[in-house]
C-alpha cells in the first residue's frame, strides 16, 4: 500500500495515484510526520524497507531554500539521525529554466512566456542547494515537469520497490557484449577473446585454420606469427603472448 499525505501541496496526488495504481483514494490518504507519500519496499531477502518521499512544487521549493525550512525541519525527518526512512527522496515538479538573466524561470503562456520564479533565485544559487541536499544530505533527488509525470515517476518507484526484492535487481551488474556486424561463426566467436586476436583478425585466424580450433590449439609458434590480416601480420611476441595463453599461463 501506498499513502499520501491529506494536507496541501500533496492532497492533490491522491486520486491520480490512486487511480494509476487501481487503489482506493480513501485507503491512499493520510497523515505523514515527515514526507508527503510513503510505502514499504522490499530489501534484500525481503526485508521492509520504508520509503518515503518530499515532495513540493518548484516555487516552493525555492522558498524552503531561501528560509531552510526544507534544510532544518524536512530533511532531518527524512535523512537524519532521527529519520523515519530507510530511503528517502525529494521530488520536485516544475519545469523550469535559466532566463536571461540567469534566474530560475518558468513558463507562463504565449503572451507573458518565461518568467523569473518569485523569490529571485539564480539557477546556480538553486542547483548548489539540491547539490548540497543530495550531498551532505544523503536523499534522493527527481526533479518532474508536470503533475502526470510525478505521478508516473511514483508509480514506477511503488513497483520497482515492491514487485521483487533489492537483490534480485540485477541490470546493474548485465554482462556487455559487443554488437556484431553480420554473422559470426562460432570458431571466431571463440578465438577473438583470445590475446591480440579480436573481431577484426579472427577471420584471417578462422582461414588459417579452417575454423578448427583443435588445429588452432596445436599450432606452433611461427604459424601463429605469420597469420596475416588486412593491415599486418600478427607477429612473434603475439603469437607467444597465445601459446602462453593456450597453456594456462596467462597472456
Amino acid at each position: 500500500m501506498i499513502y499520501v499525505d491529506y494536507r496541501a501541496g500533496s492532497k492533490e496526488l491522491i486520486k491520480p495515484l490512486a487511480k494509476a495504481l487501481n487503489l482506493d483514494p480513501a485507503d491512499v490518504e493520510t497523515d505523514l510526520k515527515y514526507g508527503d507519500i510513503s510505502f514499504t519496499g522490499r530489501g534484500i531477502g525481503g526485508a521492509p524497507l520504508d520509503i518515503g518521499i518530499e515532495y513540493k512544487k518548484l516555487g516552493e521549493m525555492i522558498t524552503c531554500c531561501r528560509d531552510g525550512r526544507f534544510a532544518g525541519h524536512q530533511l532531518p525527518g527524512l535523512t537524519g539521525p532521527k529519520k523515519m526512512y530507510d530511503r528517502a527522496w525529494l521530488l520536485v515538479e516544475g519545469a523550469w529554466r535559466a532566463d536571461k538573466n540567469g534566474l530560475v524561470a518558468t513558463y507562463k503562456g504565449p503572451r507573458i512566456g518565461w518568467k523569473a520564479v518569485p523569490g529571485s533565485m539564480s539557477v546556480s544559487e538553486y542547483e548548489k542547494h539540491l547539490f548540497t541536499f543530495i550531498e551532505c544530505g544523503a536523499i534522493r533527488l527527481k526533479e518532474t515537469d508536470t503533475q502526470e509525470s510525478t505521478v508516473r515517476f511514483l508509480v514506477n518507484l511503488y513497483h520497482w520497490w515492491t514487485d521483487c526484492d533489492l537483490d534480485k535487481h540485477t541490470s546493474h551488474i548485465a554482462v556487455h557484449e559487443p554488437a556484431m556486424f553480420g554473422l559470426v561463426s562460432d570458431f571466431r566467436q571463440a578465438v577473438m577473446r583470445w590475446p591480440h586476436v579480436g573481431l577484426e583478425f579472427s577471420r584471417a585466424v578462422e582461414e588459417e585454420f579452417d575454423g578448427s580450433i583443435r588445429k588452432a590449439c596445436k599450432a606452433p609458434i611461427q604459424q601463429w606469427a605469420e597469420i596475416a590480416g588486412k593491415k599486418r601480420k600478427l607477429g612473434f611476441k603475439a603469437a607467444e603472448s597465445i601459446d602462453r595463453f593456450l597453456d594456462g599461463e596467462g597472456a
